[in-house]
């Protein structure tokens, strides 16, 4: 059988949550990269505790690679998306707008926002 492929658009709340979410299961007939143009998840609620002097910023900041170990990830941005060839591309973070990487998909989850 044939694995299914994912694409979480996004590396907010909604696109980490559904990574680790395929973390936990850990279900062999899915691949599941995880598409994001920073490479760190930033705990957003908890900014103004920073602010106040309360938390250190390394408490609510985490690296997105550590966080996965299985689902793959890729640090760059999505510039389109063809739904009808199930396909987004993008370049990688860093490089120059000519250089473009395509990923398929057979399921999509853009958390975009």
């Amino acid at each position: 059988m044939k694995k299914k492929r994912v694409l979480i658009l996004g590396g907010g709340f909604g696109g980490i949550y559904a990574a680790l979410e395929f973390e936990k299961r850990q279900d062999l007939d899915f691949e599941v990269t995880l598409i994001s143009q920073d490479n760190f998840f930033l705990f957003t609620p908890m900014l103004h505790e920073v602010a106040a002097s309360d938390l250190d910023l390394t408490h609510i900041v985490n690296p997105i690679r550590k966080m996965l170990r299985y689902v793959h990830f890729f640090e760059g941005e999505v510039r389109s998306v063809d739904i009808m060839k199930r396909r987004g591309s993008g370049p990688p973070r860093g490089v120059c707008s000519d250089r473009t990487r395509s990923r398929t998909w057979t399921i999509c989850y853009p958390q975009i926002g």
